[in-house]
């Protein structure tokens, strides 16, 4: 039986519970496109809306109990769940105080629940994930040039107090608008076209550079994965290649438009200390902005407890200790010291994953992104799957994804995406 055909007999099976309760599926639907819709946005609208969600899901579980089963047992969420359980286990041996109930149950493992019943509106869904980033980055671009010119980094968003991972939210945004249907129309290209620049000029405004690499990243992979099949020919893998390279050079291009990236590429050039040969602490501590200190507190604090880490919150405890103590051993400058012990992640999904559960930790969270790359390349004929994996694949390199509310809620989404496809092969 073709993929095509399992996926239409999956979806006649989840309209015939809709059409069995129309009213509450409309309704929990619309509660899963409100929920979607706040994540580029901030905590308190997210949390109201997915307790609503939460709630509505409860609700229907009597009439949507027998589309579970497909659900449970898939590769993807048995990992989620075990990453989940294996964070919310680290508490246990954790020596941070006021730990909270985030810690002791993640809660992004109830997304898969909540949003299965209406899995058979993923493009509805989805929509209303891009469209609203793409309305709060332009509105950010606007609010931030009314108010300080084009000056970026000086205003930090509107209703959002966690600029890093709006951004990481705008950066897998512009994934689903290259994956999306094409359009038929130059009036709907040009509407995507005119999305993926308000969310770009958006976190320019916010004086991010990751999330402009990982929209890149994000919207080449999804462009290649839409093409895959011209690879077969010689014109055709020219043809991607070419592709893929003008929204590397379109990425580029964003990162330049700021006087502040411009100045940060200005300063790779030196690095180098002309008499030493090598670069000094101060030198890598603006280029990485103070990432490479961080990474090698987490390796530290890694090498202490090496199977099952310091536990939740663990890193924000070693690193107060060793800025305190010694700085220098890290490539912290002394006057930053200070602030520095005031960090709390590593500012890497891998690395903070490392430093407070261990090989463990690290090695559930690479099978679990892994199980999902293998999702996206194998079965979802809709490329934007791969191209949501790749945003938040880079964006792991140089953001806290696994200890941020809104990243794992992102990756939660992407595995319940996964699931979809994978029980019909």
């Amino acid at each position: 039986m073709s993929l095509a055909l399992q996926m239409a007999r999956r979806a006649d099976r989840f309209a015939e519970v809709e059409r069995a309760d129309p009213t509450m599926a409309f309704v929990h639907l619309v509660a899963a496109c409100a929920w979607m819709a706040t994540l580029s946005i901030g905590r308190a609208p997210e949390g109201i809306a997915f307790g609503i969600l939460m709630a509505v899901a409860a609700v229907r579980a009597p009439k949507t109990a027998r589309l579970y089963p497909q659900l449970v047992g898939c590769s993807a969420l048995v990992l989620l769940v075990a990453f989940a359980e294996w964070q919310g286990l680290s508490s246990l041996w954790s020596s941070a105080p006021r730990l909270g109930a985030r810690d002791y149950l993640p809660r992004y493992v109830f997304i898969p629940l909540a949003l299965w019943p209406v899995m058979h509106r993923w493009p509805t869904a989805i929509a209303a994930f891009a469209i609203p980033a793409a309305v709060h980055g332009a509105a950010i671009a606007i609010a931030g040039f009314a108010r300080h010119g084009w000056n970026p980094g000086v205003h930090n968003g509107l209703a959002t107090n966690e600029i890093g991972m709006t951004g990481h939210a705008f950066a897998i945004a512009v994934a689903v608008l290259a994956g999306a249907a094409g359009p038929r129309s130059i009036a709907g290209w040009m509407t995507r076209i005119a999305s993926i620049a308000a969310i770009a000029t958006g976190v320019l405004s916010m004086g991010q550079r990751t999330p402009i690499l990982a929209a890149t990243a994000g919207a080449g992979t999804s462009l290649a994965m839409r093409w895959r099949g011209a690879l077969r020919t010689t014109r055709g893998r020219i043809r991607v290649a070419v592709a893929v390279a003008c929204i590397a050079l379109l990425g580029v291009g964003f990162l330049g438009a700021s006087h502040q990236n411009r100045a940060w590429i200005r300063g790779l050039a030196r690095l180098t200390d002309p008499t030493t040969g090598s670069p000094t602490d101060s030198a890598l501590w603006d280029a990485t902005s103070a990432r490479l200190p961080l990474y090698r507190v987490a390796l530290d604090i890694w090498g202490d407890h090496p199977v099952i880490g310091a536990g939740a919150r663990g890193f924000a405890i070693g690193n107060a200790e060793r800025a305190e103590s010694r700085p220098g051993d890290f490539g912290v400058p002394q006057a930053a010291a200070p602030d520095f012990a005031k960090l709390t992640c590593a500012h890497n999904g891998f690395l903070d994953e490392a430093a407070e559960r261990g090989i463990v930790g690290v090695a559930l969270l690479a099978a679990l992104v892994g199980s999902c790359w293998l999702g996206a390349l194998r079965l979802d004929a809709w490329p934007g799957t791969a191209g949501m994996i790749a945003a938040w694949s880079v964006a792991s390199i140089t953001q806290p994804v696994t200890v941020r509310g809104v990243p794992m809620m992102i990756l939660a989404i992407i595995v319940t995406r996964v699931c979809a496809v994978e029980r019909e092969t």
